[in-house]
């Protein structure tokens, strides 16, 4: 199970003994989430890319210009 908050992805596995109980496998920052993708045959598999937390001002940098 994914759980997304506004600051946080958890990666969340369902105890088999309960059915409303859930483990935490992992709590990833929002912000190193690098890249999302799904191929065409299942869309309904995700993969995320996580890389290094980058300062704002990097962030900045590397953002492209929307042109209409």
């Amino acid at each position: 199970l994914l759980l997304v908050s506004s600051t946080h992805l958890y990666i969340l596995r369902k105890l088999p003994e309960h059915k409303t109980m859930a483990n935490l496998i992992c709590r990833r920052p929002i912000d190193t989430i690098t890249k999302i993708t799904s191929k065409k045959n299942f869309p309904e598999i995700i993969t995320f890319r996580y890389g290094p937390k980058q300062n704002e001002q990097e962030e900045k940098s590397k953002m492209k210009p929307i042109e209409d």
